[in-house]
C-alpha cells in the first residue's frame, strides 16, 4: 500500500511540475518567478482539496467508542484498555523482557 501511495504522489507531483512549466533540469536556488507562481497556484488548491477529501471520508465513517467495542465483541475479542495504554506509553518495550533475544 505504501509503495502505491508513494507512486501516486510522485506521479501527481510530476504532473504538477509539468503544468507549472517548471524547468526539467532545475538547479538548487532561485527559479523563475513565473514558474514559482504557477506552482503555488496549482499546489495550494490541490493540497486543500486533498485535505477536504480526507475530512469528508473521516466524517462519513460512523465510529465511536461504543461502536468499536461492539465490533470487537462481535469478533469475540476483548481489549484491556489499561494494558493497551501502558504499552502505548512505552513503545518498543516488550511485556516479557526475558523473551527478547539479544
Amino acid at each position: 500500500m505504501l509503495k502505491s501511495v508513494t507512486g501516486v504522489g510522485l506521479f501527481v507531483t510530476g504532473i504538477l511540475l509539468d503544468f507549472a512549466h517548471f524547468p526539467a533540469v532545475a538547479h538548487p536556488g532561485p527559479q523563475t518567478h513565473a514558474a514559482m507562481t504557477k506552482l503555488a497556484f496549482l499546489e495550494q488548491p490541490l493540497t486543500i482539496g486533498c485535505y477536504l477529501v480526507s475530512i469528508a471520508f473521516l466524517a462519513a465513517y460512523p465510529i465511536n467508542r461504543g461502536a468499536h467495542q461492539a465490533n470487537l465483541e462481535a469478533l469475540g475479542e476483548e481489549v484491556d484498555l489499561t494494558k493497551a495504554a501502558a504499552t502505548a506509553e512505552r513503545p518498543g518495550v516488550a511485556e516479557n523482557p526475558a523473551s527478547q533475544v539479544a
